[in-house]
């Protein structure tokens, strides 16, 4: 879509947040709203996700966010 365009550009940034460990990871996932299933997916048991952030939090306990920022500048017909 970007090379459709002579001035465009894109770049890309990592946001690395440290939630406190899993807990504070899932409470901002739900204060965000990120909290809707996939149609069709299973969710973890309780013993699964219990699992999932032990690992979360032996492993680091932190998310990284990839953003991506672009601009696309249109100059007005006639000018």
């Amino acid at each position: 879509m970007l090379s459709q365009h002579a001035d465009a550009f894109l770049f890309e940034e990592d946001y690395i947040h440290d939630f406190g460990g899993a807990r504070g990871l899932l409470e901002h996932l739900k204060g965000i709203g990120a909290t809707v299933p996939v149609a069709g997916r299973e969710p973890l048991s309780a013993g699964q996700m219990r699992k999932v952030m032990r690992t979360y939090d032996e492993d680091g306990g932190t998310c990284t966010y990839h953003v991506a920022f672009a601009r696309v500048t249109r100059i007005a017909e006639g000018v």
